[in-house]
């Protein structure tokens, strides 16, 4: 009688133990399928985060691509004599001159697409000579650019920002004053009197 109780005892552990183990196995099949989703959910969010990545990689290409670049800088070759009031001041020695918006021919930058630009301009003159510019945008001034020279050679730098249209025209010449700019107008050159300009955006 002993030994039969305990060999159902016996039975009764193993049944136990089976089910015991089928139920760890079920448990840790069902974390495996919670893992698994969860790793193909890390997954997608991976490759749509770098899919997004590479559009925006693409898209600033594009954009980078349809932008070209506008941007020049000039300067005065010899020393001009004898100017006249309303004379359009010719930077012949072009440093840069990206999108060839600019002629050293006219002196004349064109502009060749619309937005938000930049310009400088750079005079000097001779010593007891004094000297007056001004930048003109489709003819109208927009900033004007005083140098006197004294006892030395001096310079004056002015700059402004404008919005121009596609076929604007800007330049830079000799400013009426004739309580200035009369008699003999000379301005030195050199390399010493600059102007440049550049898309901003």
């Amino acid at each position: 009688m002993g030994r039969i109780i305990q060999f159902i005892w016996s039975v009764m552990v193993m049944i136990a133990l089976v089910k015991s183990n089928e139920d760890f196995e079920y448990r840790l099949k069902q974390m495996e399928q919670k893992f698994a989703s969860q790793l193909q959910a890390v997954r997608e969010d991976a490759c749509s985060n770098s899919k997004g990545i590479s559009d925006n990689i693409r898209d600033r290409r594009v954009v980078n691509k349809e932008e070209p670049v506008i941007a020049f800088s000039t300067q005065l070759g010899p020393e001009k004599n004898n100017l006249g009031v309303h004379q359009t001041l010719i930077f012949e020695g072009n440093v840069m001159n990206e999108g060839s918006a600019y002629s050293n021919l006219t002196g004349v930058f064109t502009c060749p697409k619309a937005g938000m630009y930049y310009f400088s301009v750079t005079i000097m003159v001779r010593a007891h000579d004094e000297f007056e510019t001004e930048l003109v945008h489709n003819g109208r001034n927009i900033m004007v650019n005083y140098a006197a020279g004294e006892s030395q050679f001096k310079q004056a730098t002015n700059s402004v920002v404008i919005r121009l249209n596609e076929g604007d025209k800007v330049w830079v010449r000799i400013l009426e004053n004739l309580g200035i700019n009369n008699g003999n107008i000379r301005i030195y050159g050199g390399g010493w009197t600059t102007f440049t300009g550049f898309r901003i955006q």
